[in-house]
């Protein structure tokens, strides 16, 4: 069983942060700015969720990256963030277990920032903090 939440996860996402390019995965194409990337990294059983009838829950992690720019780049990175933050832990809370940025060593004009968020959630779509 692989429990499927990242539409739902993207689409609050993309509501939640209008004035940005949004996107799943890593386009290969030069994005415009601020972008906000949207990836599921891991989607695996969760062992303690296995009984005698099958699987019953999954272990989810989703990365978000913001890009900025601008000339305010670090403030204009922390309103998405909280905007993001807002959905991932407010509305379906999940737990926070990366934040931080990240240098761009190939275009030093253009801030980075990672958030990484963990959590279980079972065949019928309910999320538990891990």
């Amino acid at each position: 069983m692989i429990v499927n939440i990242t539409n739902e996860i993207f689409n609050a996402i993309y509501n939640a942060c209008p004035t940005a390019k949004v996107v799943k995965g890593n386009p290969n194409i030069a994005p415009s700015f601020p972008c906000v990337t949207f990836n599921e990294m891991i989607n695996v059983l969760n062992d303690a969720s296995v009984d005698t009838v099958g699987e019953f829950a999954n272990d989810i992690t989703f990365e978000i990256n913001i890009f900025s720019n601008s000339e305010t780049p670090i403030s204009e990175c922390n309103s998405f963030k909280q905007k993001i933050d807002d959905v991932m832990s407010g509305t379906y809370r999940m737990q926070r277990s990366f934040s931080e940025n990240v240098p761009n060593y190939e275009d030093k004009s253009i801030y980075r920032y990672i958030l990484r968020y963990q959590c279980v959630v079972d065949k019928n779509n309910k999320l538990y903090r891990r």
